[in-house]
């Protein structure tokens, strides 16, 4: 299996970061960071919709100010409308997008239960 990468480039420095491993980004005027597993921050100037275009499907935009790897999703706290990432993060979602990340989240639920009962 390819592991894929997100090369990004922050003032004088080119990252190459595994996408597997990027828990969310954040944006906050015009300053986006990048935030792993391992709990690392890297931040550079560009805009959500830039990297959005940029990103493979199983990540997702939660709010005007983050996308998300639904994959490292760790919990949805329903009362509180927000996601617990598995580095700890806790993220707001929006009222418009909580619907749809539910779904996203039981899709990727069953599609890992069908990928254990094949093996």
């Amino acid at each position: 299996m390819e592991t894929s990468y997100l090369i990004l480039k922050c003032s004088q420095t080119i990252l190459k970061l595994e996408l597997k491993k990027i828990t969310h980004f954040l944006v906050n005027d015009y300053l986006l960071t990048v935030f792993c597993l391992n709990k690392n921050s890297h931040s550079f100037c560009s805009s959500l919709k830039s990297m959005e275009d940029k990103l493979p499907e199983n990540f997702f935009k939660i709010n005007r100010n983050c996308i998300v790897n639904v994959n490292l999703i760790y919990s949805l706290q329903v009362k509180k409308r927000e996601i617990i990432m598995q580095n700890d993060f806790r993220l707001k979602v929006a009222k418009s997008k909580w619907t749809e990340i539910k779904k996203k989240m039981i899709l990727l639920n069953q599609l890992n239960n069908g990928l254990e009962n094949t093996n």
